[in-house]
């Protein structure tokens, strides 16, 4: 791995993230504003599972759902973060609360409390494929530095009709 041994259990508990370079099939689509659509979410401290709600299956709703995640993650919402990750931490030692509660001591207080608000740059997203998405960790916009090593890039996979994160 190219991170110190904590930078890399930190960077696979924020969900198995990727260590690889940007693909290069990007869809003009992705730098489109999200719909309205896609932009109504509910609270993540009363976030539905999959299977009580179904998403669309667009960049906007994906990027919908990283924003629940990186709010979930400022306000130290296991479960949210454990559902929304979940298909990633099925991947990785140990179970996800106790993975993510270690992750979340590696942050600052201002790390956290800027990504309670944190934004995706949209005009960074780059759909893959049909149902994938991938998010650079250059795009989370907050008041506070984040680095690869920090947050990482993320994709996320439209699976049981809602996005989750995978990588």
């Amino acid at each position: 791995m190219r991170f110190p041994v904590l930078r890399a259990v930190a960077i696979m508990l924020v969900a198995a993230l990727a260590l690889s370079a940007c693909k290069d099939n990007a869809s003009k689509d992705d730098a489109k504003p999200r719909d309205e659509a896609s932009s109504s979410k509910s609270s993540p401290s009363s976030s539905p599972s999959a299977a009580d709600t179904e998403v669309p299956k667009t960049s906007g709703a994906a990027v919908d759902r990283y924003e629940d995640y990186l709010h979930a993650v400022g306000k130290s919402e296991l479960d949210t973060m454990c559902e929304i990750a979940k298909p990633a931490m099925d991947t990785v030692p140990g179970d996800c609360e106790s993975n993510f509660k270690i992750m979340l001591g590696m942050f600052s207080a201002d790390q956290l409390k800027a990504l309670e608000t944190a934004t995706i740059d949209t005009s960074q997203v780059k759909k893959q494929g049909p149902g994938t998405v991938d998010i650079p960790a250059s795009a989370v916009q907050a008041d506070a530095t984040f680095g690869a090593n920090d947050l990482g890039d993320v994709t996320l996979e439209y699976q049981k009709d809602n996005w989750f994160i995978v990588d």
